[in-house]
């Protein structure tokens, strides 16, 4: 990712990957090695914040949901009923994990398990990577403290 910092905008965008344990460099768009960057995908700083992927994709001043359609998640809730949706941090995963102890569905589930899929694309796309590894790691076991049954083959 390159941009200003601070920038509001990249600092989202930033927190967007960091929250849903995606791994990411970052590139200050004043420092000579973020010029060179905007430079090779013909952008300018004005452009704002830009998101390369390793597939060659290249995404400028990006929504979060253009940002999640590129790294594979579905951005739009499944066409299906929840029994509970929760929305909070620390105490709503306290909440998913009582409710999902319970046998019930809760969109934090889901959520979770989109995490999962984004994490093992990673770190399958580049199995020397410790970083994916890791964050892959957190996230299964953060879907098995919800209820799922996630596995590193699924």
């Amino acid at each position: 990712m390159i941009g200003a910092d601070p920038a509001a905008r990249t600092h989202e965008i930033r927190d967007l990957h960091a929250r849903n344990s995606v791994p990411f460099g970052f590139g200050d768009c004043d420092s000579e090695e973020g010029r060179a960057a905007l430079d090779r995908f013909g952008l300018r700083r004005e452009d704002g914040p830009v998101v390369a992927l390793y597939s060659g994709l290249v995404l400028v001043n990006p929504s979060n949901a253009e940002v999640g359609q590129a790294l594979g998640a579905d951005v739009r809730p499944a066409e299906r009923t929840y029994d509970v949706v929760i929305v909070g941090a620390v105490a709503g995963l306290a909440a998913a994990v009582y409710v999902a102890s319970e046998g019930l569905r809760t969109a934090a589930e889901a959520t979770y398990q989109a995490s999962l899929a984004i994490a093992q694309r990673l770190a399958a796309a580049d199995p020397s990577n410790a970083q994916a590894q890791r964050d892959l790691a957190i996230v299964l076991k953060r879907v098995r403290g919800i209820g799922g049954e996630a596995s590193p083959s699924q």
